[in-house]
């Protein structure tokens, strides 16, 4: 596992590195992008699931190349020892590297629809080998609010997929600070919603089939700053429910938040 964490992060160094020197040969700047974030939230939420109910750090590297290829490094570090975290008493430690390769499909500017396909490889330092990997297919509509919708198929951990489903729409509120709100969604089948039907027979966990539905809802405003051409700060307040009912007595059950609000600070530079 260890091997293949610093193979990936040396890949992402790497695939860095090229886009840098692209970036001084190229003649055309829409070939390339790069932006790095870090981000300090009060939680780390996903999907409805509360990996920790206290504060993590969230660095991410996202890289745009040449021919519609993307690459995006994300990553969590648990900043307490709490109790509720997916790995208790880590604070300090990595606790998941996603690595994410997408192309975006080259359709004329005038396109209603952008259409993106990419893979994420998931690890897990603090469990020995620990992975998943899934496929995914997004639509999104160049149009009011900003609407998209995602497939993913996960090809490891439940085998099945689900729908993510999502709006945004940003206001100007001056030359350097606007507002975005977002609001989104899950729906997941019914193999995906497996882990959202354990029950406690005799002493073990038992885990009964799911049936497919919305599982959660999700809504996030952020306060942005842009402070310069190619550095942003923001402030970011978001709330998260579980809407599903086996998903609630899941969470119950491990005895996580069902509903939760967090917020955080971010900043970003891009070049």
């Amino acid at each position: 596992m260890k091997k293949l964490m610093l193979g990936l992060a040396a890949l992402a160094l790497v695939v860095s590195a090229t886009a840098v020197q692209a970036a001084d040969d190229a003649s055309d700047a829409k070939n390339y992008s790069v932006e790095v974030s870090a981000d300090v939230f009060s939680a780390y939420v996903s999907r409805g699931q509360v990996w920790n109910d206290e504060p993590v750090f969230q660095p991410n590297l996202w890289v745009e190349m040449p021919y519609g290829f993307d690459f995006n490094l994300w990553a969590t570090m648990d900043l307490t020892d709490s109790d509720k975290s997916c790995v208790p008493d880590t604070a300090g430690k990595w606790s998941e590297f996603d690595f994410t390769l997408g192309w975006s499909a080259p359709l004329p500017e005038d396109s209603p629809i952008a259409l993106w396909i990419g893979s994420t490889f998931y690890t897990y330092p603090q469990f020995e080998d620990d992975e998943d990997y899934d496929a995914a297919v997004k639509l999104s509509g160049n149009c009011i609010l900003n609407p998209w919708i995602r497939f993913v198929h996960e090809c490891d951990g439940s085998g099945n997929g689900r729908f993510d489903v999502g709006i945004s729409h940003s206001f100007d509120l001056t030359d350097a600070i606007s507002l975005k709100l977002s609001g989104e969604c899950t729906y997941g089948l019914d193999d995906w919603m497996d882990k959202w039907n354990r029950t406690d027979e005799d002493g073990a966990t038992v885990v009964k089939g799911g049936d497919a539905g919305f599982v959660d809802v999700m809504v996030m405003a952020t306060l942005g700053w842009q402070v310069t051409d190619n550095w942003s700060v923001a402030l970011k307040a978001g709330w998260s429910s579980l809407i599903d009912d086996d998903a609630r007595d899941s969470a119950d059950f491990d005895d996580v938040e069902k509903d939760i609000f967090f917020g955080g600070v971010s900043t970003a530079w891009s070049f």
